[in-house]
C-alpha cells in the first residue's frame, strides 16, 4: 500500500522557512521601542547637563 502525495503531511515548521510572522515583527518593534526609551532616559540627564554647561560658557564669553 502506497501513500499518495495528497496525504503527505507538511512539516510543522514549514511556514517558518518563509520568514518572521507579523507577531514576531510587532514583538521586535516593541523591544526596540522599550530599549530606545531606556537609552533616552539614561542620556536625558546627561544631555541636559551638557547643554546647560554649554549655555553657561557661551554666556561667559559674552554671547548671551
Amino acid at each position: 500500500m502506497t501513500i499518495s502525495p495528497k496525504h503527505e503531511e507538511k512539516p510543522v515548521r514549514a511556514r517558518r522557512i518563509k520568514g518572521a510572522t507579523t507577531v514576531e515583527w510587532v514583538v521586535l518593534a516593541m523591544i526596540i521601542g522599550v530599549a530606545m526609551i531606556a537609552v533616552w532616559q539614561g542620556f536625558k540627564g546627561k544631555i541636559s547637563q551638557t547643554l546647560d554647561q554649554g549655555g553657561a560658557k557661551i554666556t561667559a564669553l559674552g554671547g548671551g
